[in-house]
């Protein structure tokens, strides 16, 4: 089988260091293609991540490679002669490689937030309520999550005002609240696909009910085991060291909420519906009962609401440059 491939180089960098990427080759071998690369950096220490991207319509579009595997992800440290494998051909042995091009995005990590590397996956519940329903196919490019909820204090730094909630809590807020501090740090809402996808622990996933276990008490204050918002933290994180993605605080995503939206969803990157009444709602809070605190279960709220029942906390994400 033969082919040609050619590079298109994309490097990225964060903070005021530079890295580079240098020497890049690309061979096939049997059904693998083999991606060598040296990453050069002045801090021997850092960790960066690595992301690969193909496009067969000459850069018109770019689609992340989810299924390769080697030096590539969040954990990549600086050295030579890296190394990635993808094997496309042993999914879809019609995979045309002619003319095929290649973009290597490189960076920094980023402080007080997880990387969720980008993937397909089952969204949805076959057995849960209406709206969870029908289960279908999405895939996610990779972004990063914040670790934990936005908390009291970190909302007052830099929205200023009273802040209700302790300090160290989740900060309750109402859902154009959430999104406008989210775009002054630079960062965003996520998406309602993106939040289940991370719920449920990524690719590391292990098929818990709840956020990073089949035990609610393990992950969540819920009414169960709490009579009020606590600190964010304290629990157990999921399989991508997120925390309280279950219980303590709903959290606001970006999308509107329909009820039927599950029907006709895309597969890739979904945003949700437009100008729609509600926005979505996930995870459960301190006073809701156990099944809401399901990684699929979905509910809704308007976006303008100021009281403490209709409000909720969230954290934000940040798309891969």
């Amino acid at each position: 089988m033969k082919f040609f491939i050619t590079i298109f180089l994309f490097c990225v960098s964060y903070n005021f260091f530079a890295q580079k990427i240098e020497n890049i080759k690309v061979k096939q071998k049997g059904d693998s293609i083999l991606i060598h690369y040296d990453l050069q950096f002045d801090k021997s220490s850092e960790i960066f991540y690595v992301f690969l991207y193909l496009t067969t319509d000459n850069g018109a579009t770019f689609t992340e490679i989810v299924d390769a595997s080697g030096e590539i992800g969040d954990k990549v440290t600086s050295g030579i002669n890296k190394k990635i494998v993808w094997m496309p051909f042993a999914k879809d042995p019609a995979f045309k490689a002619k003319g095929a091009k290649f973009k290597i995005k490189a960076g920094i990590n980023q402080p007080g937030m997880v990387l969720v590397e980008g993937g397909i996956f089952t969204m949805g519940n076959s057995s849960g309520e209406a709206d969870e329903k029908p289960e279908h196919q999405v895939k996610l490019n990779s972004f990063y999550i914040d670790k934990f909820e936005v908390t009291g204090e970190e909302y007052q730094k830099v929205m200023g005002g009273i802040v209700t909630t302790c300090s160290k809590c989740p900060v309750l807020v109402n859902h154009d609240n959430a999104k406008e501090y989210a775009q002054k740090i630079g960062k965003r809402l996520l998406s309602e696909a993106e939040w289940e996808y991370a719920a449920r622990g990524g690719i590391k996933s292990q098929g818990f009910k709840y956020s990073g276990s089949n035990v609610v008490e393990d992950v969540a204050f819920c009414s169960k085991n709490s009579s009020g918002l606590q600190q964010a933290g304290q629990k157990k994180p999921n399989e991508l060291g997120v925390y309280d993605m279950s219980g303590n605080a709903w959290e606001w995503c970006n999308d509107y909420y329909v009820e039927d939206y599950y029907g006709r969803s895309p597969l890739d990157n979904p945003q949700g519906s437009f100008a729609e009444i509600y926005y979505v709602q996930r995870g459960g809070s301190f006073n809701s009962k156990e099944t809401d605190l399901r990684s699929t279960n979905r509910h809704c709220n308007k976006p303008t609401l100021s009281n403490l029942i209709g409000n909720a906390g969230f954290r934000c994400a940040k798309s891969i440059p």
